[in-house]
């Protein structure tokens, strides 16, 4: 017997029939999804995806990738639409692949975790096929820009939306803990995320922040404690989920390591001795000029009376830093090391050890002379700093932060 609409069904759906606003339209279709949820048979199973197709449209085209990727996710949470959600699954892939004219590493809106200074389509409720809906679909949406997805293939894009899940938290719920080990990264879809250190500093994650990603990444544990602030939604990817397709596709591990690495370099430039005088959308074309390296460990990256002809920023991995007279310092993910020889073209007078397998940024001495040359304010600026530069030293503080 088929189950009746109740009042707030048949109130909600009329309300998404004549509204005209897509937020409004994607929001009352998850709502509906709600209630259908709790009722059971093969109708219900076609309106649940007709609706959830609704609001990942709407989401796309409100540019709200990831809120559109966790309605997909929530549609797999019922086993019984597995089928249904790969519909879902195959046009948000072609969308989040499809090329949009922006360079690679082009995602200016990207989020950067430093939380202590980290319409025109019309929709259709009407009952389709799938394979209709997904071309009709695919016609009306823009290609989405995404920094997690914007350089991937189509098949690439579906191999880590099959890796993903999603997860509700309750306002006050906790995320993860300071000094927590790493096991995967966050994307906050709704709500937000309070963030905490040991020192009390803290501050509010919102959509679209990444969280943990760093840490995870960089191989440390987590610089802060997360807990919602308010009921939250995001989508997790676990490390040991992501190994298969990291192991089948090779490129995209690759494509992830330089996404997160280029976002730790943008979320500790402040604390560079020359990043720290450039804007941010210059820092963005300051990231070409490294190239990334892997050095074993107990391997000398400098020794007193060396030419500083290169400067480092550590991706994974530590090295210990020892001088004559001075207190040995260890310094990990996201320290740069070697700036201050480089700036001052002075030879080395301590021995730079790696201490562990270490993955580093390296910038030779003609690198850094060409970006001085394309960005004169800023060598301005550090050549004022010179004599400050000369009594700088080096700090072992955690300069990465969730």
């Amino acid at each position: 017997m088929k189950p009746e609409a109740t009042p707030a069904e048949i109130r909600i759906e009329s309300r998404l029939r004549n509204s005209t606003d897509i937020s409004e339209t994607a929001l009352l279709a998850t709502d509906l999804i709600e209630i259908l949820w709790t009722k059971s048979g093969p109708k219900e199973r076609v309106r649940i995806l007709k609706f959830a197709k609704v609001a990942a449209e709407c989401f796309l085209k409100s540019k709200e990738v990831y809120r559109a990727i966790w309605v997909l996710l929530w549609l797999r949470e019922n086993t019984s639409l597995w089928e249904e959600s790969l519909v879902l699954e195959q046009m948000l892939s072609m969308v989040l692949a499809r090329k949009s004219g922006v360079k690679k590493h082009g995602d200016e809106g990207m989020p950067v975790p430093t939380p202590f200074q980290e319409f025109s389509a019309t929709i259709s409720l009407d009952e389709t096929r799938a394979d209709e809906m997904v071309r009709d679909q695919l016609r009306n949406i823009p290609a989405a820009s995404s920094p997690l997805f914007s350089n991937l293939k189509v098949g690439e894009v579906s191999r880590l939306l099959r890796v993903a899940d999603c997860i509700r938290l309750k306002k006050g719920e906790l995320l993860f803990s300071e000094r927590d080990e790493a096991k995967g990264f966050y994307i906050l879809c709704s709500g937000e995320i309070q963030l905490t250190n040991r020192k009390a500093e803290t501050r509010i994650a919102t959509p679209i922040e990444f969280l943990g990603d760093i840490s995870l990444f960089a191989g440390i544990p987590h610089s802060a404690t997360a807990k919602a602030s308010s009921d939250a939604r995001l989508i997790y990817f676990c490390i040991d989920k992501l190994g298969d397709p990291f192991r089948s596709i090779p490129r995209l591990k690759e494509e992830l390591h330089d996404l997160f690495h280029r976002r730790l370099f943008l979320s500790v430039a402040e604390h560079s001795l020359i990043f720290r005088h450039f804007h941010e959308i210059e820092l963005e074309k300051c990231w070409d000029i490294f190239v990334p390296i892997h050095v074993p460990r107990d391997q000398v990256l400098m020794e007193p009376r060396m030419s500083p002809e290169r400067f480092f920023l550590i991706l994974r991995g530590k090295v210990e830093v020892s001088r004559p007279g001075v207190q040995q310092v260890t310094l990990g993910p996201g320290h740069f090391v070697g700036e201050r020889g480089v700036i001052l073209n002075r030879i080395r007078n301590a021995v730079v050890r790696t201490i562990s397998d270490c993955h580093l940024l390296e910038c030779d001495r003609w690198s850094y002379e060409e970006l001085r040359s394309q960005f004169p304010e800023a060598a301005s600026k550090i050549d004022a700093c010179r004599a400050q530069y000369d009594q700088y030293q080096f700090s072992s503080e955690n300069f990465v932060i969730d």
